[in-house]
C-alpha cells in the first residue's frame, strides 16, 4: 500500500501515469482536501472545464477506476488521515505538495519511505529523504555542508535572519539586496515564506517587478510522472540497488547522461539523515532509501 499526499498538478501527473501501468496490484490512498479551481486547469492533465469545483481525491479515483490499483480517497489534510487511520504506520509516502511546511509535516509521521516530488525555478526532481533544512538551504543558494548545517540551526533557534545573512543569500543569487533587506528581521521561515513563496527573490533579480512565477506546464508533469516511476519501482524486486538520494532535471540544459546524485547522507561528521538515527530506524524497522 502507498499514500499520494497532495493530488495538485504533480499529484495530477501521477495518478495520469499510474492509471496507464498494466499489471500492477496495490492499494493506493489518495490524500487532499481541496477542491479544483479554474485556475489549476493549465497545469492539471486530468481535468477539463467541467471539473471546477470538484473533489480533487475523487476526479484521481475516477481515473484510476480501470487499473488494478484499488483506491481509497481522503478529503482531508495528511493531519486529519493520520488521525482517522489511528496509527504512524506507512511504508511509503509519495508526496506532491507545495510548501516546505507541508512536506516536513509528512516527515514528522515517520514513514519508512518519503519520495518528495517537487518544482522550482529552473528545475524539478525527486527527493528521496527531503528534509526542510536542505530544501531551504538549496533555495537560498547554500551548498556546503557548514551552510546547511548553519540553516537547521535558524530554523530550529528561530532567530532572526539579520542583514549579514540577507546579503550573502542577495550575492548568492545576484538579487538586489535592497528589496530583501527590509526582511531582515524575520525569523528564518517566515524569510523564506516572504521571499521563496512571496516570490520577493523573483522580484529583487529582475528590476521589471515580476509578481508570480508560474512553473511551466510540464514541470509538473514530468515531477508527478517522476513520482509515480518512484513508487512502481519500489518492491524489492524491480530495483538491483538503491537509487542516489535525488533526482533532478535542470530545465536550462541539456539533458545529462546522469541525473541522480547524492547528498549528505553517510558522510562524517555532524550533519547525519534520520535514517542513520537509532531511535528512527528502530521505530520503522528499516531505514529509507
Amino acid at each position: 500500500m502507498a499514500q499520494l499526499v497532495g493530488v495538485g498538478a504533480i499529484g495530477n501527473a501521477f495518478v495520469w501515469a499510474m492509471s496507464r501501468l498494466r499489471g500492477v496490484k496495490g492499494e493506493l490512498h489518495l490524500i487532499d482536501h481541496e477542491t479544483i479551481e479554474l485556475t489549476n486547469l493549465q497545469r492539471y492533465l486530468l481535468t477539463t472545464m467541467t471539473d471546477v469545483e470538484a473533489s480533487k481525491v475523487a476526479l484521481a479515483a475516477s481515473a484510476l477506476k480501470d487499473c488494478g490499483i484499488e483506491v481509497q480517497c481522503f478529503a482531508t489534510t495528511w493531519a486529519g488521515y493520520v488521525e482517522r487511520m489511528g496509527h504512524h504506520r506507512f511504508d511509503r509516502v509519495a508526496v506532491a505538495l507545495d510548501t516546505v511546511r507541508d512536506r516536513v509535516q509528512v516527515q514528522s509521521s515517520l514513514p519508512r519511505r518519503v519520495y518528495n516530488a517537487w518544482t522550482q525555478a529552473g528545475d524539478l526532481g525527486i527527493s528521496r529523504h527531503g528534509f526542510e533544512d536542505e530544501i531551504v538551504a538549496e533555495e537560498l543558494g547554500f551548498r556546503t555542508q557548514e551552510q546547511i548545517l548553519r540553516v537547521r540551526s535558524m530554523l530550529h533557534l528561530g532567530t532572526a535572519v539579520g542583514e549579514q545573512f540577507v546579503r550573502e543569500i542577495a550575492a548568492n543569487i545576484r538579487a538586489d539586496v535592497e528589496v530583501l533587506l527590509p526582511l531582515a528581521d524575520l525569523p528564518l521561515r517566515a524569510f523564506r515564506q516572504k521571499a521563496i513563496c512571496g516570490n520577493a527573490i523573483i522580484r529583487a533579480a529582475d528590476g521589471g517587478g515580476a509578481e508570480l512565477e508560474v512553473p511551466m506546464a510540464f514541470q509538473s508533469a514530468l515531477a508527478g510522472v517522476m513520482l509515480a516511476a518512484e513508487i512502481a519501482a519500489s518492491t524489492s524486486t524491480v530495483r538491483v540497488k538503491q537509487p542516489a538520494t535525488r533526482s533532478v532535471v535542470d530545465l536550462m540544459r541539456p539533458l545529462p547522461g546522469r541525473i541522480s546524485f547524492p547528498m549528505l547522507k553517510g558522510t562524517p561528521g555532524p550533519a547525519r539523515c534520520i535514517c542513520q538515527d537509532p531511535d528512527y530506524t528502530t521505530y520503522t524497522g528499516r531505514s529509507m532509501a
